[in-house]
């Protein structure tokens, strides 16, 4: 890559042997790329698109495929890459890989931006930073009733549903686990619990919202042109 670029021995030699320490690869140097495991392979060409010292890299699912632990060493090369000053563009579909990195995020849906801001001013517009989830031992029809009856038209909780698990927003939250709690349904949850908001549940939110409203993204963010 080096090469490709034009530059000379010396700096090849010089990036290379940084690029194989700052990415963890220097026991590696001598195997064949095919040879490494996949998170090293993410590695290893995101190292050979640095090689020209780039202002901007774009990354396409570049967590893709790995496990728990691959995928956290590179989401540390990544932060470690922008504090050097290196503007990153990223599609994921991971909110967590997002939400660990992003100084702004752009969520896209059906071809359409729904929103764009801060992690931290999409999850406060969304949802508020506490959110209640609900998860049922299994698929309970009375349980949906006894939901969409209480909380549908409701002012000041809101929620959705992703088969088994439910996600509740708003205000009164601490009230909201009390009666359903003491509701006789509560032999059917494996989990009842109020937690801190996530972009992940931001992301469910505005997307089961534009389906829901018929597209009417208005009613969900304002979208900064």
């Amino acid at each position: 890559m080096g090469n490709l670029y034009g530059l000379k021995k010396a700096q090849i030699e010089e990036k290379a042997n940084k690029f194989l320490t700052d990415f963890n690869l220097v026991e590696h140097q001598k195997k064949l790329a095919d040879k490494l495991s996949g998170g090293m392979k993410k590695k290893l060409s995101i190292a050979m698109s640095l090689m020209n010292d780039p202002l901007l890299l774009f990354l396409d699912e570049p967590t893709t495929g790995l496990d728990v632990e691959a995928r956290t060493l590179l989401i540390e090369d990544l932060k470690r890459l922008k504090e050097e000053g290196i503007t990153i563009i990223l599609t994921t579909h991971l909110m967590e890989v997002a939400e660990s990195l992003a100084s702004k995020v752009l969520i896209i849906d059906k071809g359409q931006v729904v929103a764009f801001g801060t992690v931290e001013n999409i999850i406060n517009e969304s949802i508020g930073d506490k959110i209640l989830q609900v998860g049922l031992i299994k698929r309970n029809n009375e349980f949906e009733d006894f939901i969409e009856k209480e909380i549908k038209h409701s002012k000041e909780v809101d929620y959705i549903q992703i088969k088994q698990t439910f996600f509740f927003k708003g205000e009164k939250l601490p009230e909201l686990i009390q009666v359903i709690s003491s509701s006789e349904f509560i032999k059917d949850i494996y989990e009842i619990n109020i937690k801190k908001s996530s972009l992940k549940e931001a992301f469910l939110f505005i997307t089961h919202k534009i389906y829901k409203n018929g597209n009417n993204f208005n009613s969900l963010l304002e979208v900064q042109k």
